[in-house]
């Protein structure tokens, strides 16, 4: 079996050879005796043979041509987070940046500053309705034109013993604030007086129960699983209320008591080796 050898390994031993004759002795020429070997011309060719070795193979560290590890700041990482991390609304600059990658893979060229100001005020108005339909489940709200939902947390209970409290409610009419000049396009008569709007909210107080609502406890995770799984038209494409559901599940999750004790007594080693006292 033939090693292919390149230009430089044969230059290489050609320079080792002569050195290698350079070493022995002169070489012969016409006229002269032939030299006589010595004792030590094994030890030469022996040393000829090492030289060699070290010139051919030389010992590499594989890892030379790495990359050197470099330990990142943690506070670098924090533009890096997503929403669902910072719970904040994403920038106007972070969502642009979503939709010219998104642009891009699908063979676009750029967005349009309107394209991104319809997905900012898509985002609120999604929003908006996730808590609309939060709030709705948990406390009584009144209705304008037959869908848009106000005046969360009002007493919406009439009284019973008034005869013309169910009436009161039944004629309420709901419209607009009342403004001091109308605007261009739009009919004076639709807006009520701003007395008849007084007297109407001081009948219907009047015509209310007397009793409170009871005051409810912060909004947590049962709500928001409640409020998603009766109001499905909040999140309309299945993958993502999917996926949103499974999320919420997932944070609905709570340890029990055995989890609770290990953790205290994990807590409680930790600190008698750091030297304090936990209660």
């Amino acid at each position: 079996m033939s090693i292919p050898t390149t230009s430089f390994s044969w230059q290489s031993s050609l320079g080792v050879r002569s050195w290698c004759l350079l070493q022995r002795g002169p070489a012969l020429c016409p006229g002269l005796a032939p030299p006589q070997p010595s004792p030590g011309s094994r030890r030469g060719g022996r040393s000829c043979r090492l030289f060699a070795r070290n010139l051919m193979f030389q010992p590499q560290n594989p890892l030379s041509g790495a990359q050197q590890f470099v330990a990142k700041d943690p506070q670098d990482d924090d533009d890096l987070k997503l929403c669902s991390h910072t719970m904040m609304l994403p920038t106007r600059g972070q969502l642009e940046g979503r939709m010219i990658v998104t642009a891009y893979e699908h063979g676009l060229d750029n967005v349009t500053e309107e394209a991104v100001s319809a997905v900012v005020y898509a985002v609120e108005n999604h929003l908006k309705d996730i808590l609309a339909s939060v709030v709705s489940r948990r406390k009584a709200y009144r209705l304008r034109d037959g869908h848009f939902k106000y005046a969360f947390g009002s007493n919406v209970s009439p009284q019973p013993y008034l005869k013309n409290s169910v009436v009161v409610y039944n004629s309420l009419i709901e419209s607009p604030p009342a403004f001091s000049a109308p605007c261009a396009g739009q009919n004076p008569a639709s807006h009520p007086h701003p007395d008849d709007a007084e007297q109407q909210a001081a009948l219907l107080l009047a015509c209310s129960g007397d009793t409170l609502p009871a005051s409810l406890p912060p909004v947590n995770m049962y709500d928001l699983f409640e409020a998603l799984q009766v109001h499905r038209e909040v999140i309309p494409t299945h993958t993502v209320y999917a996926l949103n559901i499974e999320r919420v599940i997932t944070k609905l999750w709570h340890p029990n008591h055995e989890e609770l004790q290990q953790d205290r007594v994990h807590r409680q080693r930790l600190a008698a080796k750091e030297g304090l006292l936990l209660c």
